[in-house]
């Protein structure tokens, strides 16, 4: 009898989790509505089920048991197979989160709180399923408004800068949003910045922290230009503040055993009570060449690697199980959009991989969910400043500046 991790979903990006898992020697059974999907052509057992479906997978794996020992349930796709995994690790008595907390953290309103009940500084918010719900007075223009409970990244988040556009960026966030609410919150400035680690016995070990670039476009429309290790916080008063936050997050809320990431807005130049307030929290491998492309490449924790082991409670020969102590080179991922390259693409590629420190220029990358408008990346590891990198991607790709 083989051991076994389940993977819910397998599209595109579930195909690193399901080849590492194999390269630890595990059994791959894949969970996917598509009976198309990809990384069913590598997976040991296909199980063509939505992932939304915990009962129905729940079913399709009990009589595999017969054949493989399951050991571990993961995903990396955000949402609902989250909690599906959640409530499948709690039935077959895995390791695994708490259900009812994936639940809450799932939504925006939920999560803040979550955040604001373990005395997280958050953005002033409300949730309303109708324009016409939110006064004027509760949320001070701009404002920005995003579903409540999301189901494509950063689709139809918005910044409003004043009344008359905000009943249609209300509208477009309620069709994007999986319940039909939408949050409404304050701006607040700052840089993004991401916690990523492990929870194991509901201690939190935080793995490293990363410089989000998320910028509103020309139309207002919330963007992901990009990461990049190690974080400028780094070395400042901000990171002792970024770790105790999260530490007092999951010592008020105990989540249980998994991986966790979680989006701080830093205000370098607001009150100390005030300077990092929580927005997200994401408690899935990502799909977004954070733990397959950005950490690998600045000699980075192997989140796979770790997933794995502590999804499945012992650790395996390779696996870089525990701790990661080590330092991270300078390294910078951006991604590239269609309309980056609409005008003399070719050129552009060309001249983001002349730049000192490219690893790759990638175009075309199979999507890692349904709508999203990346369609490649760029990644540099240097010994410069990375700000003045990023500034020169900027340039050539003919992007404004902040």
């Amino acid at each position: 009898m083989k051991d076994a991790l389940v993977t819910l979903a397998a599209g595109p990006s579930q195909v690193p989790l399901i080849r590492r898992a194999q390269e630890m020697g595990f059994a791959v059974l894949a969970v996917d509505k598509d009976p198309k999907a990809v990384g069913f052509a590598l997976a040991d057992v296909r199980i063509v089920r939505s992932t939304h479906d915990a009962n129905g997978i729940l079913a399709a794996l009990l009589p595999r048991r017969s054949e493989y020992r399951i050991r571990g349930i993961l995903t990396k796709s955000s949402g609902q197979p989250v909690l599906s995994a959640a409530h499948l690790a709690r039935t077959l008595e895995l390791p695994g989160l708490d259900p009812e907390l994936v639940e809450a953290a799932s939504s925006k309103p939920g999560l803040l709180e979550l955040a604001r009940s373990a005395g997280l500084a958050t953005p002033v918010g409300v949730a309303t399923y109708r324009a016409a719900d939110t006064r004027n007075e509760e949320i001070a223009y701009p404002r920005v408004v995003r579903p409540a409970r999301t189901r494509v990244g950063k689709l139809d988040v918005r910044l409003v800068t004043d009344a008359p556009d905000f009943a249609a960026a209300h509208a477009a966030a309620a069709a994007s949003s999986e319940d039909g609410r939408v949050l409404v919150e304050e701006f607040v400035e700052g840089r993004d910045v991401l916690v990523c680690g492990l929870l194991a016995s509901d201690a939190a070990n935080v793995l490293a922290l990363v410089d989000e670039d998320t910028r509103f476009d020309a139309g207002r429309q919330a963007k992901g230009y990009g990461f990049r290790v190690p974080s400028c916080f780094e070395g400042t008063p901000w990171k002792g503040r970024l770790l105790e936050a999260t530490e007092r997050f999951f010592a008020r809320h105990r989540f249980g055993t998994g991986v966790f990431f979680l989006t701080f807005r830093v205000d370098a130049n607001g009150p100390a009570e005030l300077s990092t307030r929580l927005l997200e929290a994401h408690f899935d491998l990502p799909g977004d060449q954070l733990v397959e492309g950005l950490f690998p490449a600045a000699g980075g924790p192997d989140f796979l690697s770790e997933a794995i082991a502590l999804a499945t409670a012992r650790p395996h020969k390779g696996s870089g199980a525990g701790p990661f102590q080590g330092s991270l080179w300078n390294t910078v991922l951006r991604f590239l959009y269609a309309s980056d390259l609409a005008r003399e693409g070719d050129a552009k590629r060309a001249q983001l991989s002349a730049l000192d420190g490219c690893l790759r220029v990638d175009v075309d990358l199979p999507p890692t969910r349904t709508k999203d408008p990346r369609i490649g990346l760029a990644l540099f590891r240097t010994t410069e400043d990375p700000t003045a990198l990023e500034a020169e991607c900027d340039r050539i790709l003919g992007r404004a500046s902040s």
